[in-house]
């Protein structure tokens, strides 16, 4: 899973249900407590733009969501660009670059917040092995497209990817791999379904079991990152190259539709 992505979707998550009033009158504290930030020194918000003597709006992100709130914000989307648009000539991307997604902090009356990360490496040699310096940026925008999936159809398409991958990996007889897409399907019968990785994403008992079965499948069927990974694979001939090609951005568009379908369907109240 990749890290920073897994943490957009835990603080539009975790934030949305809060600003729904579904976790108590205090916004959550994730540094200390949450799996996607168990690697960050430092985190920092800051607008831009904002009319403050300093440009940092705030140093956690329970001051952050406090002053999102403040300024009228009352749901956190997550956005990817062209989600689900699925081009069939391209190549999975070996690392999807953080640019790609970002967080919507939308407002009723007033031009919505597109906030996205940068993340720095610190002091390398922290015993805590907190080594990441994390800053959102956030720009006010009336042009940001933020994409609303079915949950129905993401679930369709993502069972329909991976069970494609699933035969793919067999024929080549990469057994290892099968089993992880089929762990991936199995998820979506599960009664409590939870991430195997950063199960903490979601908070308990805020979204329904549609979305969290969405993103324990997504979670576990994102197989793409560097060496080593599932795009990473030579295969042994140009026609196998071609279509492990293909099965793979299936996969990568219908893991990424189905973690907006995810984040960005309905609270439970």
């Amino acid at each position: 899973m990749h890290g920073e992505l897994a943490q957009l979707i835990t603080l539009a998550a975790h934030g949305s249900a809060w600003l729904a009033g579904r976790t108590g009158e205090q916004p959550p504290e994730l540094e200390s407590t949450n799996s996607t930030f168990q690697f960050v020194h430092e985190i920092r918000f800051e607008l831009e733009g904002a009319l403050l003597a300093k440009p940092v709006v705030a140093g956690e992100v329970a001051g952050w969501l406090q002053d999102v709130r403040s300024r009228g914000v009352t749901r956190l989307w997550l956005a990817i660009p062209d989600v689900g648009a699925l081009v069939s000539d391209r190549k999975v991307s070996a690392f999807l670059e953080a640019a790609s997604w970002f967080l919507v902090a939308m407002h009723h009356d007033r031009p919505s917040e597109a906030w996205r990360s940068t993340w720095t490496v610190g002091d390398r040699e922290a015993p805590d092995r907190r080594i990441w310096d994390v800053a959102y940026r956030g720009r006010r925008t009336s042009k940001v497209d933020v994409p609303h999936v079915n949950p129905a159809d993401a679930m369709d398409r993502l069972v329909a990817a991976l069970e494609k991958a699933q035969t793919f990996a067999s024929s080549q007889d990469l057994d290892d791999w099968a089993a992880v897409f089929g762990a991936a399907l199995q998820l979506g019968q599960a009664t409590d379904p939870i991430p195997p990785f950063h199960p903490d994403m979601f908070p308990p008992a805020a979204f329904g079991r549609s979305a969290r079965h969405l993103l324990a499948m997504a979670t576990r069927a994102y197989v793409f990152g560097g060496m080593g990974s599932w795009n990473d694979l030579a295969m042994p001939s140009p026609s196998a190259t071609d279509e492990h090609q293909q099965v793979s951005a299936e996969l990568q568009d219908a893991v990424l539709m189905s973690f907006v379908a995810a984040v960005n369907g309905s609270i439970d109240r």
